[in-house]
Protein backbone atom coordinates (compact mmCIF):
# COMPACT_ATOMS: atom_id res chain seq x y z
CA UNK A 1 0.00 0.00 0.00
CA UNK A 2 1.11 3.16 -0.71
CA UNK A 3 1.11 6.15 2.14
CA UNK A 4 -1.76 7.80 3.44
CA UNK A 5 -2.66 11.46 3.39
CA UNK A 6 -4.52 13.85 5.06
CA UNK A 7 -7.21 15.99 2.47
CA UNK A 8 -7.88 19.41 2.82
CA UNK A 9 -11.22 18.82 4.50
CA UNK A 10 -9.84 16.30 6.79
CA UNK A 11 -10.21 12.82 4.74
CA UNK A 12 -7.96 9.94 4.75
CA UNK A 13 -7.18 9.21 1.37
CA UNK A 14 -5.23 6.40 0.43
CA UNK A 15 -2.48 6.80 -2.46
CA UNK A 16 -1.82 3.84 -4.56
CA UNK A 17 0.59 1.54 -5.01
CA UNK A 18 2.60 2.12 -8.51
CA UNK A 19 6.28 0.77 -8.43
CA UNK A 20 6.57 2.22 -5.04
CA UNK A 21 5.28 4.56 -2.95
CA UNK A 22 2.87 7.01 -4.41
CA UNK A 23 0.65 9.62 -2.67
CA UNK A 24 -2.90 10.42 -3.75
CA UNK A 25 -3.76 13.76 -4.72
CA UNK A 26 -5.91 16.06 -2.62
CA UNK A 27 -9.04 16.57 -2.95
CA UNK A 28 -10.93 19.60 -2.17
CA UNK A 29 -14.64 18.87 -0.89
CA UNK A 30 -15.43 22.46 0.04
CA UNK A 31 -14.34 23.00 -3.68
CA UNK A 32 -16.92 20.24 -5.18
CA UNK A 33 -19.76 21.63 -3.03
CA UNK A 34 -19.22 25.62 -3.77
CA UNK A 35 -19.33 24.20 -7.25
CA UNK A 36 -23.13 22.03 -7.20
CA UNK A 37 -23.63 25.29 -5.05
CA UNK A 38 -23.43 28.00 -7.62
CA UNK A 39 -25.50 25.74 -10.49
CA UNK A 40 -28.37 25.82 -7.68
CA UNK A 41 -27.99 29.54 -6.94
CA UNK A 42 -31.63 32.06 -8.12
CA UNK A 43 -33.17 28.85 -8.79
CA UNK A 44 -33.89 27.18 -5.60
CA UNK A 45 -37.68 25.41 -5.57
CA UNK A 46 -38.32 26.89 -9.02
CA UNK A 47 -36.14 23.88 -10.76
CA UNK A 48 -38.91 22.17 -10.25
CA UNK A 49 -42.54 21.26 -10.82
CA UNK A 50 -45.21 21.34 -7.68
CA UNK A 51 -46.98 18.97 -8.16
CA UNK A 52 -49.96 19.97 -6.10
CA UNK A 53 -50.34 22.84 -9.22
CA UNK A 54 -50.65 20.04 -11.96
CA UNK A 55 -53.56 18.16 -12.99
CA UNK A 56 -51.13 15.99 -14.87
CA UNK A 57 -48.69 15.35 -12.29
CA UNK A 58 -50.86 15.76 -8.79
CA UNK A 59 -51.06 12.11 -8.29
CA UNK A 60 -47.75 11.73 -7.53
CA UNK A 61 -48.97 13.11 -3.80
CA UNK A 62 -50.73 10.11 -3.65
CA UNK A 63 -49.27 7.28 -1.47
CA UNK A 64 -49.08 4.26 -4.12
CA UNK A 65 -49.44 1.44 -1.55
CA UNK A 66 -52.77 2.85 0.08
CA UNK A 67 -55.45 0.58 -1.40
CA UNK A 68 -59.01 2.49 -1.87
CA UNK A 69 -61.26 1.47 0.65
CA UNK A 70 -58.37 1.40 3.79
CA UNK A 71 -60.44 2.67 7.14
CA UNK A 72 -58.70 5.55 8.71
CA UNK A 73 -57.84 5.28 12.57
CA UNK A 74 -58.15 7.75 14.72
CA UNK A 75 -56.67 7.93 17.92
CA UNK A 76 -58.40 11.26 19.07
CA UNK A 77 -62.21 11.43 18.46
CA UNK A 78 -63.80 14.50 16.97
CA UNK A 79 -63.78 17.79 19.69
CA UNK A 80 -61.65 15.31 21.76
CA UNK A 81 -58.39 16.73 23.43
CA UNK A 82 -54.92 15.21 23.13
CA UNK A 83 -51.91 16.97 24.56
CA UNK A 84 -49.46 17.40 21.76
CA UNK A 85 -50.25 16.93 17.87
CA UNK A 86 -47.14 16.41 15.29
CA UNK A 87 -48.56 17.82 12.06
CA UNK A 88 -47.10 18.14 8.69
CA UNK A 89 -45.95 14.76 7.51
CA UNK A 90 -45.53 14.10 10.88
CA UNK A 91 -44.61 10.12 10.04
CA UNK A 92 -41.15 10.99 8.95
CA UNK A 93 -37.80 11.29 10.55
CA UNK A 94 -38.79 15.14 12.22
CA UNK A 95 -42.24 14.11 13.49
CA UNK A 96 -40.77 10.96 14.81
CA UNK A 97 -38.04 12.45 16.40
CA UNK A 98 -40.14 15.13 18.47
CA UNK A 99 -42.85 12.45 19.07
CA UNK A 100 -39.44 10.25 20.83
CA UNK A 101 -38.19 13.02 22.52
CA UNK A 102 -41.31 14.07 24.51
CA UNK A 103 -41.54 10.51 25.50
CA UNK A 104 -38.00 10.49 26.65
CA UNK A 105 -39.04 13.86 28.66
CA UNK A 106 -42.09 12.47 30.35
CA UNK A 107 -45.14 12.83 28.02
CA UNK A 108 -47.30 9.38 27.89
CA UNK A 109 -48.10 7.81 24.68
CA UNK A 110 -51.15 8.34 24.71
CA UNK A 111 -50.51 12.25 25.75
CA UNK A 112 -49.74 12.42 21.10
CA UNK A 113 -51.15 12.89 17.87
CA UNK A 114 -49.55 11.88 15.09
CA UNK A 115 -50.88 13.15 11.43
CA UNK A 116 -49.46 12.16 8.33
CA UNK A 117 -51.12 12.66 5.05
CA UNK A 118 -49.57 8.46 3.55
CA UNK A 119 -50.55 5.69 4.56
CA UNK A 120 -48.49 4.10 7.26
CA UNK A 121 -45.11 4.49 8.82
CA UNK A 122 -42.14 3.21 6.24
CA UNK A 123 -39.03 1.68 6.26
CA UNK A 124 -36.52 2.69 9.40
CA UNK A 125 -40.05 5.09 10.56
CA UNK A 126 -41.36 1.78 11.09
CA UNK A 127 -39.64 0.43 13.25
CA UNK A 128 -38.95 3.49 15.25
CA UNK A 129 -42.94 4.01 15.93
CA UNK A 130 -43.07 0.05 16.79
CA UNK A 131 -40.35 0.39 19.45
CA UNK A 132 -42.19 3.65 21.25
CA UNK A 133 -45.81 2.47 20.85
CA UNK A 134 -46.40 5.34 18.05
CA UNK A 135 -48.50 3.39 15.70
CA UNK A 136 -51.63 3.63 17.53
CA UNK A 137 -51.36 7.25 18.03
CA UNK A 138 -51.04 8.44 14.49
CA UNK A 139 -53.63 9.67 11.98
CA UNK A 140 -53.06 8.49 8.75
CA UNK A 141 -54.14 9.55 5.00
CA UNK A 142 -55.03 12.68 7.09
CA UNK A 143 -53.77 16.22 6.75
CA UNK A 144 -54.08 19.34 9.44
CA UNK A 145 -55.98 22.41 7.54
CA UNK A 146 -55.89 24.79 9.99
CA UNK A 147 -54.39 25.90 14.22
CA UNK A 148 -56.24 28.54 15.80
CA UNK A 149 -55.29 29.47 19.20
CA UNK A 150 -58.14 29.96 21.70
CA UNK A 151 -57.01 32.37 24.05
CA UNK A 152 -59.85 31.54 26.53
CA UNK A 153 -58.72 28.00 27.25
CA UNK A 154 -55.41 27.96 26.32
CA UNK A 155 -55.66 25.55 23.53
CA UNK A 156 -55.32 25.15 20.09
CA UNK A 157 -58.32 24.13 17.65
CA UNK A 158 -57.21 22.10 15.31
CA UNK A 159 -59.07 20.82 12.08
CA UNK A 160 -58.00 17.83 10.63
CA UNK A 161 -59.32 16.37 7.22
CA UNK A 162 -59.15 13.07 6.83
CA UNK A 163 -58.81 11.97 3.19
CA UNK A 164 -59.31 8.51 2.64
CA UNK A 165 -58.45 7.04 -0.94
CA UNK A 166 -61.51 6.63 -2.81
CA UNK A 167 -63.77 8.73 -0.25
CA UNK A 168 -64.87 12.32 0.51
CA UNK A 169 -63.28 13.93 2.78
CA UNK A 170 -64.19 14.25 6.29
CA UNK A 171 -63.23 17.02 8.56
CA UNK A 172 -62.33 16.93 12.26
CA UNK A 173 -62.09 19.12 15.46
CA UNK A 174 -59.63 18.48 18.03
CA UNK A 175 -58.26 20.61 21.04
CA UNK A 176 -54.53 20.21 21.97
CA UNK A 177 -52.26 21.79 24.23
CA UNK A 178 -48.50 21.53 22.15
CA UNK A 179 -48.39 21.36 18.18
CA UNK A 180 -45.51 20.65 16.58
CA UNK A 181 -44.71 21.10 13.26
CA UNK A 182 -42.53 18.52 11.67
CA UNK A 183 -42.49 20.14 7.39
CA UNK A 184 -41.89 16.95 5.74
CA UNK A 185 -39.86 18.97 2.99
CA UNK A 186 -38.23 15.55 1.80
CA UNK A 187 -41.53 13.93 1.44
CA UNK A 188 -42.96 14.68 -2.25
CA UNK A 189 -41.66 13.76 -5.09
CA UNK A 190 -39.36 16.25 -7.08
CA UNK A 191 -40.07 17.11 -10.78
CA UNK A 192 -37.71 18.58 -13.28
CA UNK A 193 -39.06 21.84 -14.75
CA UNK A 194 -37.46 20.95 -17.93
CA UNK A 195 -38.89 22.58 -20.77
CA UNK A 196 -41.25 20.64 -22.71
CA UNK A 197 -41.31 18.11 -19.69
CA UNK A 198 -45.37 19.37 -19.25
CA UNK A 199 -46.24 17.96 -22.52
CA UNK A 200 -44.49 14.28 -22.94
CA UNK A 201 -46.75 12.31 -24.38
CA UNK A 202 -44.80 8.70 -23.09
CA UNK A 203 -45.23 7.17 -20.17
CA UNK A 204 -43.44 8.55 -17.04
CA UNK A 205 -43.43 7.82 -12.83
CA UNK A 206 -41.05 9.03 -10.44
CA UNK A 207 -39.08 6.66 -8.56
CA UNK A 208 -40.37 7.43 -5.26
CA UNK A 209 -43.68 6.40 -7.06
CA UNK A 210 -42.30 3.23 -8.85
CA UNK A 211 -44.90 2.02 -11.24
CA UNK A 212 -44.45 -1.81 -11.28
CA UNK A 213 -47.74 -2.15 -12.91
CA UNK A 214 -45.83 -0.74 -16.10
CA UNK A 215 -42.40 -1.55 -15.42
CA UNK A 216 -43.13 -5.44 -14.20
CA UNK A 217 -41.80 -6.84 -10.68
CA UNK A 218 -42.72 -6.01 -7.28
CA UNK A 219 -40.15 -4.54 -4.27
CA UNK A 220 -39.72 -8.25 -3.35
CA UNK A 221 -38.41 -9.29 -6.65
CA UNK A 222 -37.68 -6.54 -9.03
CA UNK A 223 -37.72 -8.37 -12.42
CA UNK A 224 -38.63 -5.72 -14.77
CA UNK A 225 -40.03 -7.74 -17.53
CA UNK A 226 -42.31 -5.43 -19.03
CA UNK A 227 -39.06 -2.92 -20.14
CA UNK A 228 -37.45 -5.85 -22.36
CA UNK A 229 -38.83 -3.81 -25.67
CA UNK A 230 -38.90 -0.10 -24.34
CA UNK A 231 -36.37 2.64 -24.53
CA UNK A 232 -36.27 4.23 -20.80
CA UNK A 233 -35.07 7.92 -19.92
CA UNK A 234 -33.56 7.98 -16.41
CA UNK A 235 -32.94 11.89 -15.21
CA UNK A 236 -30.82 12.44 -12.66
CA UNK A 237 -27.58 10.51 -11.45
CA UNK A 238 -28.03 11.07 -7.96
CA UNK A 239 -28.26 8.39 -4.96
CA UNK A 240 -31.59 6.78 -5.98
CA UNK A 241 -29.72 6.51 -9.93
CA UNK A 242 -27.15 4.98 -8.53
CA UNK A 243 -29.62 2.45 -6.98
CA UNK A 244 -32.01 2.14 -9.58
CA UNK A 245 -30.05 2.51 -12.92
CA UNK A 246 -28.43 -1.11 -12.97
CA UNK A 247 -31.65 -2.88 -12.51
CA UNK A 248 -33.11 -0.31 -15.76
CA UNK A 249 -29.62 -1.19 -17.37
CA UNK A 250 -30.04 -5.20 -17.27
CA UNK A 251 -34.35 -5.00 -18.10
CA UNK A 252 -34.65 -2.41 -20.74
CA UNK A 253 -34.45 -2.62 -24.44
CA UNK A 254 -32.14 0.92 -24.58
CA UNK A 255 -31.44 2.79 -21.18
CA UNK A 256 -30.70 6.52 -21.79
CA UNK A 257 -29.29 8.48 -18.43
CA UNK A 258 -29.71 12.34 -18.16
CA UNK A 259 -27.55 13.96 -16.17
CA UNK A 260 -27.38 17.32 -13.87
CA UNK A 261 -25.77 19.73 -15.74
CA UNK A 262 -22.73 19.72 -13.54
CA UNK A 263 -22.59 15.96 -15.20
CA UNK A 264 -21.06 14.22 -12.31
CA UNK A 265 -23.00 11.32 -10.26
CA UNK A 266 -23.30 11.37 -6.52
CA UNK A 267 -21.31 8.81 -6.19
CA UNK A 268 -18.14 10.21 -8.00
Amino acid sequence: MGEKIIDSVGVNVPGQDLNGPQVAATFNYMDRYNEERDLRLGTGVRQYIDPSKSEKYKHFLDDPWVEKGTPINRPVKADGHVKALVVEDGGGFGGLLSAVRMIQNGFSVDDILIVEPGGGFGGTWYCIASKYGLHARAQFQSVVRTAHWEESTKEWKVVIVEKAKGEPEVGISVRVDYVVFASGLLSNAKLPQVEGFDVFEAHSFHTARWDYAYTGGYPEQPDLAKLKDKRVAYIGTGATAIQSVPQLAKWSKELYIVSHPSGKSWGS
